[in-house]
Formats: C-alpha cells, sequence, structure tokens
C-alpha cells in the first residue's frame, strides 16, 4: 500500500495538489514499519496492544484498545483515548476522552508516534487564488510535505535553490531537532560512494584507519538530503534501494546491518522518468524516491519575483542597507534569461556589490550580456513595458487602487507590485 506520486507543474491541474480525495491516512513517524494506513470516510482505526487492532502495539505501555481515529469524510476526524492507563497524546497534550483534530495531527500512544493527513484540508489548502505566483504552490507543497515522513523528490535545473527547500522540510517537520545532513551524489566518486553513504569499519580498504559512520548513519533522527541522486552508478542504486527498504545499513567490512531513522528528501535536475525508460535509473528505485514529487521551475519562468530576490540577496549580502539598484541594473536583471538560476542571481549580485564604485548598483556593475535593443528601449522592450503597464492599470481600476488586492488579480507579490509602479512611473490613487 503506498501513495500515489504527487506532482506540482507551474500550471497545476487540482488533482496534481492533492492525494486520494477520498482516503485520509495515518503516517507512522518511527518504527520500523512506516507504511502508511489508509482511512476511508466512516471507517474507524484502532490502536492498542491486541493483536486483532488496525494498529498493534507491542509494548506494556500500551492498552489492548488505546485508542480509535474516526473519520467521516471532511477536513476533521475524532480522536478517542479508550479509559489507556497513560493516555494519547495529541500535539504534545494528553487526551483523555474524545477530541477533535484536523490535518496534520501527531498523535503518541505509548513509544509511537503517528501523523494524520486529510484530503479535505489538503484540497482546501491547496486551492490558492488562481493567479497565485507558482513559487507560493510550490512552497505550499513543501509545507504540506514537511508534515508526514513521506520521501520527497525535488525536481528541477540547477541552481533553483533545491537544497533551501530541502531544509524547509527538515525544519517544518517533527524531525526538525535532528540533523540535516546534504550530500551531492554527483560529487562522490563511484569508488567512494558506498563509504561516504553507508560508512565503512576499521581496516575494510587501505586508508581506512578507524571506523566511520555514513551520511545515513549521521542523519539517524533527521533528514538526509542527497543532491543529483541521478548520478548513483547502477550499483549504489541497487544499495540504496535496499538501505531504504530494510531501513538498515551495512559499513563497508562490517558483518552485521545498523538500523537507521533517517528521512530522505532526494533532488535531481535529471529526467528520472526518461532515465528508466532508457534502463538507466532503477524503477523500483524512483517509486521508492517519488512519493511526493516538487517540481521547482527555472528562474525565467518567474520573473516577476526578481525583484523579490534581489531584496532578499542584498539584504543577505549587505546587511548595512548602504547599497540600491538603479533602475539600468533593475532593468538589467529582469531582462536576462538566467541559465544558472538563482544561484547565478546570487553570484552576479555578490561580485558587483565587491566591484562596485558608489552606493549604487548600476547595470554595468553586473557584468551582465548587453541587449542593445532591449536596453535602449526598442519596439519590443516598448511593447513590453506598454503592456505590463496596462495589466497593472486595469488591475488597480478593478480594485480601486488597493495594492494587496490588485497584486493578487495579477499574481505577483505586493512588494513586486510597488516596484513595477515605481519603475513603470504609475500613479494612481490609493483605496
Amino acid at each position: 500500500m503506498s501513495f500515489e506520486s504527487t506532482t506540482l507543474e507551474p500550471e497545476p491541474r487540482s488533482d496534481e495538489l492533492t492525494l486520494d480525495r477520498t482516503l485520509a491516512w495515518l503516517v507512522p513517524l518511527d518504527g520500523k514499519d512506516r507504511s502508511p494506513l489508509e482511512l476511508r470516510a466512516g471507517d474507524t482505526l484502532s490502536i492498542g496492544r491486541s493483536r486483532s487492532s488496525s494498529v498493534p502495539i507491542d509494548d506494556a505501555s500500551v492498552s489492548r484498545l488505546h485508542a480509535t481515529i474516526a473519520w467521516d469524510g471532511t477536513d476533521r476526524a475524532i480522536v478517542t483515548d479508550h479509559e489507556s492507563r497513560l493516555g494519547t497524546e495529541v500535539d504534545g497534550a494528553k487526551v483523555r476522552g474524545r477530541k477533535d483534530v484536523g490535518h496534520g495531527a501527531v498523535l503518541r500512544v505509548g513509544p509511537r508516534r503517528f501523523v494524520l493527513l486529510l484530503p479535505a484540508a489538503l484540497e482546501a489548502r491547496a486551492q490558492p487564488p488562481a493567479r497565485t505566483g507558482v513559487m507560493e504552490r510550490v512552497r505550499e507543497l513543501v509545507r504540506r510535505a514537511a508534515v508526514s515522513d513521506l520521501p520527497v523528490l525535488l525536481v528541477g535545473e540547477t541552481g533553483v535553490g533545491k537544497e533551501v527547500l530541502a531544509r524547509s522540510i527538515h525544519e517544518g517537520g517533527a524531525r526538525k531537532r535532528g540533523p540535516f545532513i546534504a550530500q551531492n551524489c554527483g560529487a562522490i566518486t563511484e569508488s567512494l560512494a558506498e563509504s561516504i553513504l553507508f560508512g565503512h569499519e576499521k581496516g575494510a580498504f587501505t586508508g581506512a584507519a578507524a571506523r566511520q559512520a555514513g551520511v545515513f548513519e549521521a542523519a539517524s533522527g533527521g533528514t538526509l538530503f542527497l543532491d543529483e541522486v541521478g548520478e548513483l552508478a547502477p550499483a549504489m542504486q541497487a544499495r540504496l534501494l535496499r538501505v531504504i527498504e530494510q531501513r538498515e545499513v551495512t559499513r563497508v567490512g562490517a558483518t552485521r546491518p545498523t538500523p537507521i531513522d533517517t528521512r530522505l528528501v532526494t533532488a535531481t535536475h535529471r529526467d528520472l522518468d526518461a532515465m528508466v525508460a532508457s534502463s538507466a535509473f532503477r524503477a523500483d528505485l524512483l517509486y521508492r524516491l517519488d512519493v511526493i514529487r516538487v517540481r521547482i521551475p527555472p528562474l525565467r519562468e518567474r520573473i516577476e519575483e526578481i525583484p523579490e530576490l534581489v531584496g532578499q540577496i542584498l539584504r543577505e549580502l549587505d546587511p548595512s542597507g548602504t547599497v540600491a539598484l538603479d533602475p539600468g541594473a533593475e532593468d538589467a536583471l529582469e531582462q536576462h534569461d538566467w541559465p544558472g538560476n538563482v544561484r547565478e542571481l546570487r553570484n552576479v549580485l555578490g561580485r558587483a556589490l565587491a566591484l562596485r564604485t558608489g552606493p549604487l548598483l548600476r547595470a554595468e556593475d553586473l557584468g551582465l550580456p548587453r541587449d542593445e535593443g532591449a536596453r535602449s528601449g526598442g519596439p519590443l522592450r516598448g511593447a513590453v513595458s506598454e503592456t505590463e503597464r496596462a495589466a497593472i492599470v486595469a488591475a488597480l481600476e478593478a480594485t480601486k487602487g488597493n495594492r494587496t488586492r490588485a497584486a493578487e488579480r495579477l499574481g505577483i507579490a505586493r512588494r513586486t507590485l510597488l516596484y513595477k509602479l515605481e519603475r513603470l512611473g504609475i500613479v494612481f490613487p490609493r483605496s
């Protein structure tokens, strides 16, 4: 029993943003068996020491019928503690009797923890305003993915910020107090991959002077982020699949496996589906990694976010806040194609800050290729500006000058709208 892969595209359909809306899920957050348990409308799951329980827990602290979870198909469920000796915890608070709970509630029964995923709540939260920016939809899916312990696959071009989102998943989940370990699979040689991922014993090979834990062990209790997982050799793909299925690693040179308790987030810039079709990537491994898939669009598909990104990066690189961009630099940033995505943007701004000759960053400080027609206000640039101006004015007229509502209609951040009003010289009375 497993989830179907959930994918977010730049122009999503509602069914791509939700799990099966006829099912709720109880997902174990610990223990050897992490298989999600499905809960249909009208069903009740029982948790207890009895072997007949839907979720049997063999522990002396757990009563024979400890608790039940009932769901009626809405965005709420009922947790009932059946007069257990130690009670049932919901989000850290003891429950005696019945408690109404919502999506993302974390339950503890004895030594075990579970998270409840309710599709009605998922569907409601997954329907932002029709013109909400694509990255806000990405962040929404990341917030929902963080609640569970399910594997997440981040897909996108190099430099789009996959590790930043992986950290968000870690920090938004129940493992946030544990370690976050990032490993780029494309940066390790095939001969060292097994040792780096799974560890080795002293004397296992030449140079192994001491026992060394691999990244899976190092991330136990937290999150392991494997970047560029598509670069793994076939032999390592097979080893990784076994580790995921068995939830244990065997160090190089060891005779006994070591249990691990690690959440896995992976990322790639490659088309893994095409690699599976060409037998370059294992289909069974992709099935394990691709439970929740998040596609991160390249920066050229979200140019409207550049002003906000620039502001964030400048605040990080220049905490004093003494540097600003002149209009020419702003135009140059918006007109560039950004093949290196957010990483390239950060590098360009860092270089410009280091080489600037005054408090204003100018277009020439950025070192970007020049398109003379666009920079000189040629016909194409003028047509784009006039179209943009007309759309902004229409949104302001429709909202009677309300900047926040106008930004929502345009599908951009309010800060981005204010920037465009200034750049285009639009003056419109406030509501």
